[in-house]
Parts: structure tokens; C-alpha cells; sequence
């Protein structure tokens, strides 16, 4: 019996001191709670504004405005003389998405000028709207930066072998114009820009101004000489390198169907465009993600993106319908009962949509701006012009590498730095003042970017199998819907802003007044959200180009990408019991510089 209540009591007393020791330690959590785990970032404001615009001009002006208004009229083709004053359908579907672009350029400006922090929209967005929402957005628009970077760094390889082609045959491209050959050269660019990132931020700004300028430069004389152009010109430069006149084109894609195979008018065609035209918007948040790195971002920032924001919107607009304008001056064949076809219609049908150029006993050169520069250049007694404007295309894919590479590290940065993901990643060398971890984290998935884009998913290449297929063959081309669906909530965090961060907006340098008790920059947010709304569902919704009609795979792939951020959201919720982190706090708070 004295064994047994000797052994009563010191179950008992260990009983006792476990649940001590548990509110003892339960306490010195509470006491002892971690908002930051330092007192700075690391990173240091070397951006200057100007460099700013030029990152977002550079990073918005890729591949899309190369070939989206001859890519929208091969999927959408409608008599030409149908066009009001002239403006082809791209054209005017840039006019439309002016209104909710304008206003996220607006909406991601005033946010960065409010918090000027790493992460941009992101940082706003948690600390606006809810960390939840603000997390999984940020994912998803992670997401498309790493894999963007890697498929751009492709396709500059693709847009100079679309040059070599067209003045050497496609013979003299084919060798290159294999996965294996893609695929290294798009490892070897996004390696290069990680590289020079890992570095600092100062060469950034002298690099960014040798590689934008330069192509704006050319860009000027384009479109010079779209105005320029005669139907004499543009058909001796088609006949000098692609062995046939515009007409024969045109006759070409009549006889394969192109006057019925749309049947909408103008503007449903129109509508069609919307989604180029968006696929050409995407991007322009990069900068904003650098904000922590960017010099007096509090009072220029604003500036910044309204700045970019019109200068793009002129640019998009101007160059597509000198094109579009350069384009239609030959190759015209009246359909009757029905209406006008030109080359513009015609090579873009037989490029993009239901024609078939080597059906028609055609060269493999598909319809793009730079090309058609190289024909007018030609045609214009211009030779010594034609390398330049024939490699103005590369030369603006080319500079969208050093800004993915800067933003879409700065991303993955600003969630770790919260504790939403791996602490590794926050990591800043204290030398170059740079998160190196995060860049070449990115790196590695950005090898998928390029791996896709490529086509070394292929059969007979680096085939995964038939289960991995669909997701690096359209699972991967939602990324654009990604984009917008990014733009879209930063249009309702401006929205939200007066009503659940007072405290911020009475702070905010401008736009804090009125109209009928209602802050302009909810007016603006809201119209913004909307619109964005819209966008969004044509991503959805397009009958060509949108995400349904190329099966479930991309919507599931998105929502099973949303999902792993949940999955995210809620462990480091649940670590943070161990850790110690304050998530409510650390969600009310901006964070450090």
C-alpha cells in the first residue's frame, strides 16, 4: 500500500508540473510573440523612377503586340470594309480594356506610393482586404511571373529564327527550331538574368536603359514606315522574300473558307479581340513589386504607373493600326454579297486561324509585325534597316527577362518575409543586398516556363507521361487569367482601402477627396474591379483563345494551384503556435524597410 500511494503521488505531482510547464510556456509565448523575425529587409532603394517606367513599359511590350492584330483577325475574319475609319478589330478592343487597365495601373500606383514595400499589391492586398485572399492572388500571380519567365526567355529564340526564316527560307531555320535547341537557349537566358540579379540592383538601371531604348528607337522608324508605305512597296518586299504577291495570299485564304468562317460582324469580332488585347496588357505590375526598391516610392510611384499606363495605351494603339494600316494597302479582293479581304486578313488567317499555309503551297512564315517591317523596309529601297527591324521583336522579348527576374523574386520574398512561406526565402545578402534563395528558387521553376514553351514536353523529348501531360500542354496556358485575376483584386483593395485602413488613407499624399460622401478612389476601385471582372470571364468564357475551350484542364489546374495556397495559408497558421509568429499582428502592420 505505501508503494502504491507513492506511486499516486508522483503521477500526480508529474501531472502537476506538465500543466505548470505548459502555462509557463504558453505565457512566455504570449510574452514573447515574434511580429518580425529583423528590423529591416535588407534591400535598399537603388531604383530610380525613371527606370521604373522603363521596367514597366518593358516587361508589358513582349510577344502580344507582335502578332495579336493579325492573330485576331485569322480567328475572327470580317470584311475589311466593315472597319470604322479604318481601325481593325484589335484595335478597338484596346480602346475597351483601356478603361479596367487604366485604372489597375491607377489602383497598383497608389497602393506601392501608400505602402512601399517588397511585394506590392500583395503587401496591400493582406493588409486591405484579408490575408487569406491576398495570399492565394499573390500565388497565383507568382505562379504566372516564374513560369512567364521562362517562356519568354524561349521565345527570343523563337522570334530570331522567325527572322532567319523569312530572309533565309525555312530551311535555314529549321535546324534551330527543335525543343532541344529552345530549351537550352531559354535556360541559358533565365541563368544569365539570375545571375546578373543576384548581383544588386544598381546595373539594373543602366541595363534597363540600353535595352528599352534601343528597341524604342526602332520601333519610331517602324512605324514611320507603315505610314510611309505603298501598295508598290509592300508588294515587292512580299515578293522578294516570300516568293509570292499579297493577292495570292488573299485568293489563298478565300479558297480555304476565310470569308464564312466567321459568322459575327465587326464587333463580335471585337469582342473575340478582347482577349489579345489582354493577353498584351499582362505584366504591368512588376515594378510595383520591387517598391521596396524603388527610390521616394511614396511620392513617385503614382506617377510611375500612370505614366506607363498611357504611354503603353498609345503605343499598343498607334503601332497596331499603323500596322493594321500597312497591311491592307494590297492584296484586296472583293467578295460579292459579302465584302473586302486584304493581306491583313489573309495572312492572318492562314497563320492563326482555320487556313493553312503549306495547304496552300505557301512559305511557313507566320504573320508578324517585325516580318511585315522587313517587307516594307524592303520594299522602300531600306535594306540596311532590314536587321534592325526584323530583330526589334527579340529585342523587346529580351528585355522583359531582367524585370521578371527582379519582380518575381521580390514576390516570392514579400510572402516569405510575412511567414507565409519557407523563412529561407526572405534571406537578403548582406553584399549585394539582394534575396539570392528567392531568385534562384524562381529560377529553377521558371526551367518549366521553358520547358513548355519549348516543347520539350513532347513526346520523344522529355516526355513525363500521359498524366502530365495536359498540364504543361494547356494547364499552364491560364496564367494570363492569373494575371488579371491579380489586377482585378488590387482594383478592390484601392476600393476597400478608406473603409478598412483608415489610418493608411488619411495618410495618402492624394486623391482623398469626395463625391457624394463617397472617395473618388472607391468610385475608381469599383469600376476597376468590375471591368477586371469582365476580363476575367472572357478568359473564361472566349470562344477562341478562352481557357473552356481548350478543355477542363486549365480551370482545374488553377483551382487545384489555389488550393495548395490554402494549404500553405493555414500550416504556417498552425506553425506559428511553435514559432511564435503574430499573424494578427503582423497583418495590421507594414513591414519593415
Amino acid at each position: 500500500m505505501p508503494a502504491a500511494t507513492s506511486l499516486r503521488t508522483v503521477i500526480a505531482r508529474s501531472s502537476l508540473l506538465s500543466a505548470i510547464a505548459v502555462l509557463w510556456y504558453e505565457n512566455l509565448q504570449k510574452e514573447k510573440r515574434i511580429v518580425w523575425t529583423r528590423e529591416a529587409t535588407g534591400l535598399v532603394r537603388e531604383i530610380s523612377p525613371l527606370v521604373a517606367i522603363l521596367g514597366t513599359i518593358a516587361v508589358t511590350i513582349g510577344a502580344g503586340w507582335q502578332k495579336r492584330v493579325f492573330q485576331v483577325a485569322g480567328w475572327a475574319p470580317v470584311p475589311e470594309n466593315t472597319f470604322p475609319f479604318g481601325i481593325p478589330p484589335v484595335v478597338m478592343a484596346f480602346l475597351e480594356t483601356a478603361v479596367p487597365v487604366i485604372i489597375a495601373f491607377l489602383a497598383l500606383g497608389y497602393l506601392a506610393a501608400v505602402m512601399p514595400r517588397a511585394g506590392g499589391g500583395y503587401v496591400a492586398m493582406t493588409r486591405i482586404t484579408h490575408p487569406l485572399l491576398g495570399f492565394v492572388v499573390t500565388w497565383l500571380e507568382y505562379a504566372w511571373w516564374w513560369f512567364a519567365y521562362g517562356v519568354i526567355a524561349s521565345l527570343v529564340m523563337e522570334n530570331l529564327l522567325m527572322f532567319v526564316g523569312l530572309v533565309g527560307g525555312p530551311a535555314a531555320m529549321a535546324p534551330y527550331l527543335t525543343p532541344w535547341v529552345l530549351g537550352a537557349f531559354g535556360i541559358s537566358m533565365i541563368v544569365v538574368f539570375s545571375l546578373l540579379s543576384t548581383f544588386g540592383v544598381r546595373w539594373f538601371g543602366w541595363l534597363m536603359h540600353v535595352i528599352v531604348w534601343t528597341p524604342s528607337i526602332i520601333v519610331l522608324i517602324i512605324f514611320g514606315m507603315f505610314l510611309t508605305a505603298t501598295p508598290a512597296a509592300l508588294n515587292t518586299g512580299t515578293l522578294f522574300y516570300l516568293g509570292h504577291s499579297p493577292i495570292e495570299y488573299t485568293e489563298a485564304a478565300l479558297a480555304q473558307g476565310m470569308a464564312t468562317a466567321f459568322p459575327g460582324n465587326y464587333w463580335d469580332s471585337v469582342n473575340v479581340a478582347m482577349i489579345g488585347a489582354a493577353w498584351a496588357w499582362t505584366g504591368f505590375a512588376g515594378m510595383t513589386f520591387a517598391s521596396g526598391e524603388i527610390k521616394e516610392a511614396s511620392k513617385k510611384m503614382l506617377k510611375v504607373m500612370i505614366a506607363s499606363g498611357v504611354i503603353l495605351l498609345l503605343f499598343y494603339i498607334f503601332i497596331s493600326w499603323a500596322m493594321g494600316r500597312a497591311a491592307m494597302l494590297t492584296g484586296t479582293v472583293s467578295v460579292p454579297g459579302v465584302g473586302d479581304y486584304s493581306f491583313l486578313t489573309a495572312w492572318g488567317y492562314l497563320s492563326y486561324g482555320g487556313g493553312n499555309l503549306a495547304k496552300a503551297g505557301l512559305p511557313g512564315i507566320k504573320a508578324w509585325l517585325p516580318l511585315l517591317s522587313v517587307l516594307v523596309a524592303q520594299g522602300e529601297g531600306l535594306v540596311l534597316l532590314v536587321p534592325f527591324v526584323g530583330v526589334v521583336g527579340a529585342l523587346w522579348l529580351f528585355n522583359d527577362l531582367p524585370v521578371m527576374a527582379l519582380a518575381s523574386s521580390r514576390l516570392l520574398f514579400a510572402m516569405s518575409f510575412d511567414g507565409m512561406l519557407p523563412k529561407t526565402f526572405s534571406d537578403v545578402s548582406e553584399k549585394w543586398h539582394t534575396p539570392i534563395k528567392a531568385i534562384w528558387f524562381t529560377t529553377l521553376l521558371a526551367v518549366l516556363g521553358v520547358y513548355t514553351e519549348s516543347g520539350l514536353y513532347q513526346k520523344g523529348y522529355l516526355y513525363l507521361g500521359s498524366f502530365l501531360y495536359p498540364i504543361f500542354d494547356t494547364g499552364l496556358t491560364s496564367g494570363d487569367l492569373w494575371d488579371f485575376i491579380f489586377f482585378t483584386f488590387v482594383c478592390l483593395t484601392l476600393a476597400l482601402l478608406p473603409y478598412t485602413r483608415k489610418d493608411i488613407f488619411e495618410t495618402a499624399p492624394v486623391f482623398k477627396s469626395k463625391i457624394a460622401g463617397v472617395p473618388w478612389i472607391t468610385v475608381l476601385g469599383s469600376i476597376g474591379f468590375i471591368t477586371n471582372l469582365y476580363i476575367d470571364w472572357t478568359f473564361f468564357m472566349a470562344p477562341v483563345g478562352g481557357l473552356l475551350a481548350q478543355g477542363p484542364t486549365p480551370v482545374v489546374f488553377t483551382i487545384l494551384l489555389a488550393l495548395i495556397a490554402v494549404l500553405f495559408y493555414f500550416y504556417y497558421r498552425w506553425r506559428a503556435r511553435v514559432t511564435g509568429r503574430d499573424y494578427k499582428t503582423i497583418f495590421t502592420q507594414l513591414p519593415p524597410e
